[in-house]
C-alpha cells in the first residue's frame, strides 16, 4: 500500500513538473510576476491531493492576486472583443488561456492600388473646324423690328376707267403698320374703298393718295365716258350693221326712232325703207346717238 501510494505521489509530481514548466513558459510570454514559480505550482498539486483542504484554501486565497494580476488583459473583460468584422455577443476572457492576438488587416490606405491615368486630351484645331454664326434674319414686322423702314411701291403710277367702272390698285407694301389708308382727291369723280378699290362716277380726273407708317404714293386716276365706234352710217336696203361701244360696262339698251330701220337687242340694224333715222343707245348710265341714212 505505501508503495503504490509513493507510485501515485512521484507520477502526479512528474506531471506536475510538466505542468509547471509549461505555465512557466506561458507566463514568461504574458509578462508573470517572477513569484509565481515552479515551486508554488508543485505545492498547488501537492496540496491538492492532500486531505489538508484548508491548507489548500489558504494558499489559493493567497495567491489569487498575484495570478491575476499576472494577467490583467485577462482580468474581467465582458466587454465584447473588437475585431476587424464587430460582433454583436460579448465574450468573458478566460483567464487559464493564453491571448490571442487579433491580425490586423492591411487597410484600403495599405492596399497597394493601381495607378490610376488621366485621359489624354487631344487639342482641337480651331481653323479645322470653324465656327459659324447663325444668322439672325431681319423681323418683318415694325413691331418686331422698330429699325424696318416701310416702303410703298405701285405697279402703275396711272390708269384709265370709264363711267361706272371699277379698278383695284396695284400697290404694294413692305414693313406695313397696321391697315394701310386710301383717299381720293375727288370722291365725286372716283371713290375708293379702304382696300384700295376705285368706282369711277363721273367724267374727270382723281388722285389717290395711299398712306402707311408715315410713308405715302399718290395713283392718278382718269375718268372716261363711253363713247361709240362710229357715230353714224349709210346703209342700202336690206343691210344689217351692228353698232360698238368702246367703255361699255354692263349691258345696253337700243331703241330706234322710227320704221325705216329696226334694232335688236344686241345693237344689230336692218335698213328697212328709204329715209333717215336714229338710233338710242344707253350705256353706263349715259345716252349716246347713232344716226342712219338709209338709200
Amino acid at each position: 500500500m505505501k508503495k503504490l501510494t509513493a507510485i501515485l505521489i512521484s507520477a502526479l509530481m512528474i506531471v506536475s513538473i510538466f505542468s509547471a514548466v509549461s505555465v512557466s513558459a506561458d507566463e514568461t510570454e504574458l509578462g508573470t510576476p517572477s513569484g509565481f514559480n515552479a515551486e508554488n505550482a508543485l505545492y498547488v498539486h501537492a496540496v491538492l491531493n492532500s486531505a489538508d483542504g484548508e491548507a489548500w484554501q489558504a494558499w489559493q486565497s493567497a495567491h489569487d492576486e498575484d495570478f491575476y494580476e499576472a494577467k490583467p488583459t485577462e482580468k474581467a473583460s465582458t466587454a465584447p472583443e473588437t475585431t476587424a468584422q464587430e460582433t454583436t455577443e460579448p465574450t468573458t476572457a478566460n483567464p487559464t488561456e493564453p491571448e490571442t492576438e487579433p491580425i490586423e488587416k492591411p487597410s484600403e490606405a495599405q492596399q497597394p492600388t493601381e495607378p490610376v491615368t488621366a485621359p489624354s486630351i487631344i487639342p482641337v484645331d480651331p481653323v479645322s473646324e470653324p465656327v459659324t454664326e447663325p444668322q439672325i434674319q431681319p423681323a418683318t414686322d415694325p413691331k418686331e423690328n422698330p429699325s424696318a423702314v416701310t416702303k410703298i411701291t405701285l405697279k402703275k403710277k396711272s390708269a384709265i376707267i370709264y363711267r361706272r367702272g371699277t379698278y383695284k390698285i396695284p400697290v404694294k407694301i413692305e414693313n406695313k403698320k397696321g391697315a394701310a389708308a386710301f383717299r381720293s382727291s375727288k370722291p365725286k369723280v372716283a371713290e375708293v374703298s379702304s382696300k384700295g378699290k376705285i368706282k369711277a362716277l363721273k367724267k374727270g380726273t382723281a388722285y389717290i393718295t395711299i398712306k402707311n407708317n408715315g410713308k405715302s404714293v399718290k395713283f392718278k386716276i382718269k375718268v372716261k365716258n363711253p363713247r361709240l365706234k362710229v357715230k353714224k352710217k349709210t346703209l342700202k336696203l336690206g343691210k344689217k350693221y351692228k353698232i360698238k361701244i368702246i367703255g361699255k360696262v354692263g349691258k345696253a339698251k337700243f331703241a330706234a326712232s322710227n320704221r325705216r330701220i329696226r334694232v335688236t337687242k344686241k345693237g344689230y340694224i336692218k335698213a328697212l325703207r328709204k329715209g333717215k333715222a336714229e338710233v338710242k343707245v344707253k350705256t353706263n348710265g349715259i345716252k349716246l346717238t347713232f344716226k342712219v341714212n338709209v338709200k
